[in-house]
């Protein structure tokens, strides 16, 4: 399976011996960026506008008719049409500090199972089902069986879940709207902002010169929690070439954004809500009382670009995006009481945290060359944080946080390891899961893939990771040192439809490397191995 070169891809970093210095943008480096980003779009112009108007030119608008797609359809019923993917899956992470136990061993079965209506060409029903992705570790034969027919031991039970459920109509070959739950991908389409499942309306637009997809989202259970999208794509040209695509995409994009009761994870971004007061107390921020603090998101707005250039064996992908707003922290709000009390704190940090502002913004350019069955590139990924402000009781990771942040964290996949933690795929997902917030990451990234020859491929990457900020550890002291990442994926392909994967990552610790997002830094600098063995089938 071959990535293009707009998905998401491994990267590599500096060498570990470079001392530390500040990376992102500092005093008056905003500014020479975009003088330089400024001279670059000038140059563009001027070497691409002849060929640019040529394309428009000789632009014709896709017709029903004009293409033809070829594909193997599954119907299992008349008139119904079905996919699946399935992975099963053995995850081990060793390192001799890991929070509570010395080795992690997961082993999760995942199955997705698609079901599309056919009866009408242009509307289709899709529902996709799911088992309840509970690790298969969690067996117990020792228990009571669930029935007495037949008195067999039994293990975890198995629930069957909508995943998305959603209706499309497609007025057009390549566009439509869909109405429903659906999995939704915004902005710059990495998961540095938003991916997730929620109830939208989308229109979605995948072809032509000029597409502008836009849609609505339902955050959560209040009238006001609503999340609104526009995008204004341009395709400049897009020629189809026998084995290497050329094409210039560009695209702007505006996200219009409002909240209430969002659960404050320690680390400043969003959580998740748990009605456990040891799990709510261990990821949600809390007053000194120990109550767990909400928020209320007002008029929080994104505006983005983002530029995709695929020349031949040359390849940029490139995004900006900024964010403004405001918060309103508070206690949590009983549904049809109101906010049940004040916060409670010992020092003036009720006051400062009554309301924070949100200004900050990330960029990420990915740059490299590629060929028929391999690709290899550098990576570099900035998003903006803020300075520490020590307390003197240890809870400076508690700090209001004014930077970048993402609208549902632990969505972008720009490591294995250490990002990767959301599971929009089915081999994908067994990572640590952090946030962006406050992050520098520089790398190189390569891939060979060859599943029609050779059978086999092999996907990897080394890059350093650091924060634009120093933050302070346990001890009290400022490290900015993430550590070093480096990963291996191998890919068997023993049927068009099966494949073996086996990946090993390494992830040298630094000073500044924590666990999670709520804890506060304090690990040896050694290293973590986590071991992946994973079967996957897809129809």
């Amino acid at each position: 399976m071959t990535l293009s070169s707009g998905e998401s891809a491994r990267a590599t970093d500096w060498p570990a011996a470079m001392p530390a210095r500040r990376l992102g943008p500092g005093p008056g480096a905003v500014e020479v960026l975009g003088v330089v980003l400024a001279v670059l779009s000038a140059v563009l112009l001027a070497a691409l506008g002849p060929r640019w108007a040529a394309a428009q030119a000789n632009y014709k608008p896709l017709e029903r008719g004009d293409f033809v797609e070829e594909e193997e359809v599954v119907h299992v019923l008349k008139g119904v049409e079905a996919s699946l993917d399935y992975a099963i899956q053995f995850a081990d992470l060793s390192a001799n500090d890991l929070p509570g136990e010395d080795e992690e061993t997961k082993f999760i079965q995942d199955i997705r199972l698609g079901l599309t209506t056919a009866f009408h060409r242009d509307v289709a029903l899709k529902l996709v089902l799911e088992p309840f992705p509970e690790p298969l570790s969690d067996g117990n034969i020792r228990r009571e069986p669930r029935t007495e027919r037949g008195r067999i031991a039994e293990s975890q039970e198995i629930g069957i879940n909508a995943r998305e459920a959603y209706l499309r109509y497609n007025f057009n070959p390549r566009s439509g709207m869909l109405f429903g739950q659906h999995e939704l991908s915004l902005a710059d389409r990495r998961g540095k902002l938003f991916n997730a499942i929620v109830p939208a309306v989308t229109f979605d637009c995948e072809v032509g010169t000029w597409c502008m997809p836009f849609g609505a989202a339902k955050l959560n259970e209040g009238t006001a929690d609503w999340l609104y999208h526009w995008a204004l794509e341009y395709t400049a040209w897009d020629d189809a070439q026998p084995v290497l695509r050329s094409a210039l995409e560009v695209e702007i994009f505006r996200l219009w954004y409002t909240e209430k009761d969002v659960p404050l994870g320690k680390n400043n971004g969003p959580t998740y809500a748990s009605e456990d007061p040891l799990i709510a107390n261990f990821t949600q921020a809390t007053d000194d009382a120990g109550n767990p603090i909400y928020y209320d998101v007002h008029g929080h707005t994104v505006f983005g670009f983002r530029l995709n250039w695929e020349a031949g064996s040359f390849f940029w992908n490139f995004d900006w995006i900024t964010s403004q707003g405001s918060r309103i922290y508070h206690r949590f709000r009983v549904p049809g009481q109101g906010i049940g009390g004040e916060m409670q704190f010992t020092s003036r940090e009720d006051l400062r945290r009554q309301r924070k502002k949100i200004n900050g913004f990330a960029i990420e350019s990915e740059i490299g060359l590629r060929g028929p069955l391999s690709h290899i590139g550098v990576r570099y990924m900035f998003a903006d944080g803020d300075k520490s402000r020590p307390t003197g009781d240890g809870r400076d990771f508690l700090r209001g946080l004014g930077g970048f942040y993402e609208l549902t964290p632990g969505s972008y996949r720009g490591t294995r390891l250490y990002f990767n933690g959301f599971d929009s795929e089915v081999d994908q997902g067994m990572g640590l899961g952090h946030s962006i917030n406050n992050t520098i990451l520089l790398g190189l990234f390569w891939e060979i893939d060859d599943p029609d020859g050779e059978k086999i491929g092999y996907r990897g990457g080394i890059y350093d990771l650091r924060h634009v900020h120093a933050v302070l550890d346990a001890r009290g002291d400022k490290q900015r040192l993430i550590g070093v990442e480096w990963d291996n994926m191998l890919i068997l392909y023993w049927h068009k439809a099966l494949q073996a994967q086996l990946e090993v990552n390494l992830f040298l610790q630094e000073p500044a490397f924590s666990y999670d997002d709520f804890t506060a830094p304090d690990t040896a600098e050694e290293g973590i191995l986590q071991i992946i063995g994973r079967i996957v089938y897809q129809f």
